[in-house]
């Protein structure tokens, strides 16, 4: 059985992890800290750690790949041996000295068909674009963001209702089913790389820090000016978080209706969910700021003119 080492931040890849340890030995885990949260300062602890230690798997949590971690990384990468590094939804950049030490066998499983959707929100961008297909990528770990050699591809057929969740959970799916074919296909040598066009890339680059590739809240924020059509794709890009967002006033003034209590026009709104009928966007679940989330009646009745 070969040896891999798996690299992942993030606690939903635990079921990517889980598999890959049956039709492999996974040897290391390399994951990030535990963090402290909410204003008790809770220690929240890292699932992959978790999983490690009920399932007495080395780990190593760190909360970047610099100096004495990248010593520590590459000390263990060398005492290890391995055969396959699998990269799954890891925050850090992987340094060339650990790529290099890999010899073409650190890859990395991207939740969109690269060369689109390079970043780290792919799932949300493809909702935004109204895109039909998505899917998996299988490539090579690059020094520059998703820009390495494809290996292996699984294509999704999107339905058009799923929300950034919804989908996220269907290539999640995908990629525990597909694992065994890559695993078996690169024991046999029989993955063939194939370079991506730079001319067909996109990135996931945020609209208001356009340096970052991740969703902020600043980015779900709306003014109803956009199109129905927009307004339903962003409220499933933007769920299960940040969730659209916007004020009463531009709501209400949006819907074409009256506030009884003009002085809660500032009051943040969320809308959770909607959809379009005959090319209207009609509003099911919203939450008004420190309230609970209510369906649109509820709203109507307790906050709308009549």
């Amino acid at each position: 059985m070969i040896k891999t080492i798996f690299f992942s931040t993030s606690d939903r890849m635990i079921p990517i992890l889980e598999k890959l340890n049956r039709i492999t030995d996974v040897k290391l885990c390399i994951t990030k800290k535990d963090v402290k949260i909410g204003r008790t300062q809770e220690i929240k602890e890292n699932k992959v750690k978790k999983w490690c230690i009920t399932n007495n798997i080395d780990y190593l949590q760190i909360d970047n790949l610099k100096e004495e971690n990248l010593s520590t990384v590459l000390n263990k990468i060398t005492e290890i041996n391995p055969d396959l590094g699998v990269v799954v939804d890891f925050s850090y950049i992987i340094p060339t000295k650990i790529i290099d030490m890999f010899n073409n066998k650190l890859i990395n499983i991207h939740y969109s068909l690269l060369p689109k959707y390079r970043g780290a929100s792919p799932i949300q961008f493809v909702i935004l674009n109204g895109e039909k297909e998505t899917g998996i990528t299988y490539q090579l770990v690059h020094k520059e963001m998703d820009k390495g050699n494809i290996l292996m591809q699984e294509k999704y057929n999107i339905k058009g209702t799923e929300t950034s969740e919804n989908l996220f959970e269907q290539l999640l799916y995908l990629n525990k089913e597909s694992l065994s074919k890559f695993i078996e296909l690169s024991e046999k040598a029989e993955l063939v790389e194939i370079a991506q066009k730079e001319n067909e890339a996109s990135y996931t680059y945020s609209p208001t820090q356009p340096t970052k590739t991740i969703i902020f809240k600043e980015d779900a924020y709306t003014t109803f000016t956009e199109s129905a059509e927009i307004l339903e794709r962003k409220i499933r890009a933007f769920n299960p978080r940040p969730i659209l967002w916007s004020s009463l006033k531009l709501l209400t003034k949006y819907k074409n209706i009256e506030l009884k209590d003009i002085t809660k026009s500032d009051l943040i709104v969320k809308i959770y969910e909607g959809k379009l009928i005959n090319n209207t966007l009609e509003i099911t679940t919203l939450q008004v700021e420190g309230k609970n989330k209510m369906s649109w009646e509820e709203f109507i009745n307790g906050y709308i003119q009549k």
